[in-house]
């Protein structure tokens, strides 16, 4: 048999890719990901990857351009990743999720205090200016969160703060074990 070079888990390979996204589907995490005007396509990418990487239920991206998509690494083949033109379909599309934004300020909590709702949207904004520049995104969020900086710099990398959100979800509601529903 010829090897398969998809970037899937090995029990998935050879498998259509019909099954591929069956399989990521009924395994989701009840988790989505919105990307507010996000400017770099490599933060995009990343974030999408990451996202993939957990099995989240779905991203959302909002802002003025879409993404080059060379950066996810072919993940969003496999997920629900969904551009949304306009706050309206943001709202539609994000219809059932607490929103939990991730932003140092002063309201904000650490993140090792955060305990989880069921269905967090994990909120992430522009880098540099943060959420100025979606306002109605900000005025949406329930819950602001904050990682500790330790170092000289003020903040992380809009892409490493999205991997450590969704690292923390799956470990503190007990999704970081593998699901073995090998087909």
């Amino acid at each position: 048999m010829e090897e398969d070079s998809r970037n899937v888990q090995d029990f998935l390979k050879f498998m259509p890719m019909g099954e591929i996204k069956q399989w990521a589907l009924e395994n989701r995490n009840p988790f989505g990901v919105l990307l507010a005007n996000i400017e770099k396509d490599i933060n995009c990418g990343g974030i999408i990857r990451t996202a993939n990487n957990f099995n989240a239920r779905q991203v959302l991206y909002y802002g003025r351009k879409k993404y080059n998509r060379v950066g996810a690494m072919g993940t969003y083949l496999y997920m629900d990743v969904r551009y949304c033109p306009d706050f309206e379909t943001v709202l539609k599309e994000a219809e059932g999720y607490t929103w939990i934004g991730f932003e140092q300020r002063p309201d904000a909590i650490p993140l090792s205090d955060l305990t989880w709702p069921s269905s967090p949207l994990i909120v992430l904004g522009h880098e540099g200016s943060g959420f100025d520049l979606v306002p109605e995104v900000a005025d949406r969020v329930e819950q602001w969160v904050q990682i500790p900086t330790l170092g000289t710099v003020r903040s992380l990398n809009v892409a490493a703060v999205g991997a450590i959100a969704m690292f923390d979800f799956i470990t503190k509601t007990g999704q970081d074990k593998p699901q073995d529903t090998r087909p």
